[in-house]
C-alpha cells in the first residue's frame, strides 16, 4: 500500500487539484482525500476539496475523507458525496464516521483574511512562527512550492538538526526513516519561511491518519 501511495503522490505532485467528477467551488479547503480505497472516483490521494464540491463514487468507489475544521474522518462507499463545512452529505451510499485528533487551527482565518482566497492563519509562536500540533511522530508536509530543502531543528532540547530534501509537493516522513519525538517542539525552516511543530505527548509512529499529521508549509 505504501508503494502504491508513493506512486500516486508522485503522479499528482504537479497538480494538487484535479478536476474529473469533482465540481469545484472557490473556497478555503474543507476536506482532504486521505485515501482512495477502490473504484475510480476521479479524485486523488491528498487532494483538497472545497465546501460544495461533489464526488461521484458510482456503485463501488470508496474513499476516505477528513475534515480540517471538525477532525471528522469519513469512509464513504458508493453514491454521491457533497462536501460540507464539517462533514459530507451522502446520497445513495454508505458512510462510517469517526472523530480523530487534528489541529483545527490550521484553518482559522482572521476577518480580513476570510475574503482572500487561499490565505491561512495559524497560532503564532513567541518568535512569530505559525504553530501546528501533530498527533503522529511522522508529519506529512504539504507545500505550495517544493523547497530545495527543509532544516528541522528541535527547540526544547539540544540535539543535532536534520535536513530533508522534498521531491514532491506532498512529503510524508512515514516514507523515510525519520521520526520526531513525542512531546517534542521543532522548528522546520526553508529560507525565510518557518513553522513550529509541536508533537503531542501521546503521538505514535504508525497507523496515524494523515489529518492528524498534516503540516501545511
Amino acid at each position: 500500500m505504501n508503494a502504491i501511495r508513493h506512486l500516486v503522490y508522485a503522479m499528482i505532485a504537479g497538480a494538487m487539484f484535479l478536476t474529473a467528477p469533482v465540481t469545484a467551488a472557490a473556497a478555503e479547503p474543507a476536506a482532504l482525500v486521505e485515501d482512495v480505497l477502490s473504484g475510480l472516483p476521479g479524485v486523488a490521494v491528498m487532494q483538497f476539496l472545497d465546501t460544495g464540491d461533489t464526488v461521484e463514487l458510482g456503485t463501488d468507489g470508496e474513499v476516505i475523507l477528513s475534515y480540517l475544521a471538525s477532525c471528522v474522518r469519513e469512509t464513504v462507499t458508493g453514491g454521491k458525496i457533497t462536501v460540507g463545512e464539517r462533514q459530507s452529505s451522502i446520497s445513495g451510499g454508505l458512510v462510517v464516521r469517526e472523530k480523530v485528533n487534528c489541529d483545527t487551527d490550521q484553518l482559522i482565518l482572521t476577518s480580513s483574511q476570510s475574503n482572500e482566497s487561499g490565505v491561512v492563519a495559524f497560532r503564532a509562536a513567541a518568535g512569530g512562527d505559525p504553530v501546528v500540533t501533530i498527533y503522529g511522530t511522522r508529519p506529512v508536509f504539504v507545500f505550495d512550492e517544493i523547497p530545495s530543502e527543509i532544516v528541522i531543528e528541535r527547540r526544547d532540547r539540544k540535539v543535532a538538526n536534520f535536513t530533508i530534501a522534498p521531491d514532491s509537493r506532498i512529503f510524508d516522513l512515514a516514507e523515510t526513516d525519520i521520526s520526531l519525538f513525542p512531546n517534542g517542539i521543532y522548528k522546520a525552516s526553508s529560507g525565510e519561511k518557518s513553522i513550529t511543530i509541536r508533537v503531542d505527548p501521546a503521538a505514535r509512529a504508525s497507523q496515524v491518519p494523515v489529518i492528524s499529521r498534516l503540516v501545511r508549509f
